[in-house]
């Protein structure tokens, strides 16, 4: 590609993604002034115990003392009769519950995806908890007000920027999907923009790996290359959009979005090693304590959101918990502001060598544990028919033996791999530590204590100077 020709889609790609930029600030905004309106509405209204989805699939989203999921009204059930009224949709759904009053039992109908049916005759229909709203709606909405008004403060700051533009663009992507949680099982009017949101996370995750904390060269020369992880979230936002609300198959959308999930997992993986290998690699000063930095924010903010992204791809859906991995999220873009705007703050290799460690350790035990309650449920149905329960408890007592040895084996791992000169250091200090208590011979003694300076800081030269006793006396 010619320099001209390189100069024009560097610009082209410039305007478009600040028109991007800009037109999902202003659905941010859009989100954030009617969310709180229509969540109280909705909150007045009669509470049958449950919540669903768009297209009356029940949501995983619950609380164990909510009268409908006491009775066993669960995910991924959906909705087909309430207080014998058949209903079909959105609309149907509502219009039946509005008919009810508070306090009064109503019979649910549910059907799954095999075709059963399944009725619960007595559901009371309760008032929706201000506890509930304030941790499936507030709590959400703050986190998502919090991105939205950093990242739009760091485009106002740095606007000239790709980085800060790349950037800006992930905050108002987050903030949507903050700020559309709760909609998503309650009042259903930006399930879409929702769904368009997630999709481009993981987009924007690879994308900051492209300019964090500096430009690959490769983006200059091929600036059409950050194009290609927005081409693939666009590909299954569309796909996503298009199953929402699905007639035929109103579990189809449930697909899409664990792959939005699994991309958004990705685009972090992809985010944290490149974090990692510019820490470590770069040749820049600025790059290494940026990088530090934002690595620190991410590994705290993504990696257990993370790994739930990833999980819902490979196994059953785990209900989502707002109030664990919601309120840390606020600390990536804390971070990264930091970096963009401040570099020489903090030193923060103690909590990436912790996060590291606790990080591979985490994700370590959750496989064992898995793997074990797998081939223990194998073992005991084959020859007892059952031990399900026992399965969980014995993979629970050996995750409980095995979490010291490979705590231990695990930061032995990292400290070699990662912090060689500190590993080192700690190992020579120690056998010096040894030398001490055993030697008497002072020329041994200071041999020794050579050995030790030269291993450990590795000066260019070094002598040891020793004052006599006499001399020092005259």
């Amino acid at each position: 590609m010619s320099e001209d020709r390189s100069h024009k889609w560097l610009a082209g790609i410039d305007q478009l993604s600040i028109l991007i930029t800009l037109a999902t600030f202003g659905f941010a905004l859009a989100v954030f002034a009617l969310t709180p309106i229509r969540a109280w509405q909705w909150s007045q209204r009669p509470f049958p115990g449950f919540v669903v989805e768009q297209t009356l699939v029940v949501s995983d989203i619950k609380t164990p003392n909510w009268s409908g999921i006491q009775l066993g009204i669960l995910h991924p059930r959906r909705i087909v009769r309430v207080n014998h009224q058949p209903v079909e949709s959105l609309s149907d759904f509502d219009q039946a519950i509005d008919q009810v009053s508070f306090s009064q039992l109503i019979p649910i109908e549910t059907i799954d995806r095999n075709g059963k049916r399944e009725t619960f005759p007595f559901v009371a229909v309760e008032r929706f908890a201000q506890q509930d709203l304030l941790r499936l709606f507030w709590l959400p909405y703050s986190v998502g007000l919090i991105y939205l008004i950093i990242g739009g403060w760091l485009y106002y700051k740095r606007s000239h920027t790709q980085s800060a533009r790349a950037f800006a663009f992930f905050c108002a992507c987050a903030s949507i999907v903050c700020g559309l949680f709760f909609d998503l099982f309650a009042t259903h009017f930006g399930t879409w923009l929702w769904t368009f949101a997630l999709s481009m996370l993981g987009a924007a995750f690879v994308s900051l790996t492209f300019l964090f904390p500096e430009e690959l060269p490769l983006m200059k020369t091929r600036p059409w290359v950050r194009l290609l992880p927005y081409g693939a979230s666009f590909l299954l936002s569309a796909w996503a959009i298009k199953t929402l609300f699905e007639t035929s198959d109103p579990w189809a959308y449930m697909l899409p979005w664990r792959y939005g999930y699994a991309f958004t997992a990705f685009g972090i993986l992809v985010f944290l090693c490149v974090m990692v290998y510019r820490w470590r690699r770069s040749t820049s000063l600025m790059t290494q304590l940026q990088a530090r930095i934002i690595l620190a924010g991410a590994m705290i903010s993504f990696v257990p959101i993370g790994l739930w992204f990833g999980a819902s791809l490979f196994g059953p859906s785990i209900p989502f918990d707002p109030t664990l991995y919601l309120p840390i999220l606020i600390i990536f873009p804390a971070m990264i502001s930091l970096a963009i705007l401040r570099y020489r703050l903090w030193d923060i290799d103690f909590i990436i060598h912790r996060t590291l460690i606790y990080g591979v350790l985490t994700v370590l035990l959750a496989i064992f544990y898995l793997s074990g309650v797998i081939v223990l449920q194998f073992v005991f149905r084959a020859s007892t028919g059952a031990g399900g329960d026992l399965a969980i408890i014995l993979s629970t007592l050996g995750i409980a033996a095995l979490f010291n040895p490979l705590h231990h084996h695990v930061q032995r791992v990292i400290d070699r791999r990662y912090y060689r000169s500190n590993y080192d250091a700690q190992r020579v200090l120690a056998r010096f530590s040894e030398t001490v208590r055993d030697e008497v011979e002072l020329e041994k003694l200071t041999r020794e204590l050579l050995d030790v300076v030269n291993e450990s800081m590795q000066p260019t030269t070094s002598s040891l100077w020793l004052q006599n006793p006499k001399e020092k006396n005259k």
